[in-house]
C-alpha cells in the first residue's frame, strides 16, 4: 500500500545558519554601490586636487586611511586655496 506524505513547513523561524535570499541580494547590491561611490568620490577627488594644485596623492592616502575625518577635511582645505 502507497501513503502519500506530506511535509509542512513548522511555524517556527528558519534553521540557523539560514539567510533570506532577498536580504542578502539587497545587502551584496548595497555593498557594490557604496563600493562604486567611495571609487568615484576617489577620483573627483584626485582630479580636483589636481585642478587646485593640491597634493593629490597625499589627499588620496589620507582619504583611505581616514574617510571619515579626510573628507570634510579635504573639502575644508579646498575652499581655503581660492
Amino acid at each position: 500500500m502507497l501513503s502519500l506524505v506530506v511535509r509542512t513547513r513548522p511555524d517556527g523561524p528558519p534553521p540557523a545558519g539560514v539567510a533570506d535570499p532577498l536580504l542578502v541580494g539587497l545587502f551584496i547590491s548595497i555593498a557594490i554601490a557604496l563600493f562604486i561611490g567611495a571609487i568615484i568620490l576617489l577620483r573627483y577627488i584626485y582630479k580636483d586636487a589636481v585642478k587646485r594644485e593640491l597634493n593629490a596623492e597625499l589627499w588620496i592616502i589620507i582619504i583611505l586611511l581616514a574617510p571619515i575625518i579626510g573628507i570634510p577635511l579635504y573639502f575644508v582645505v579646498r575652499n581655503t586655496t581660492r
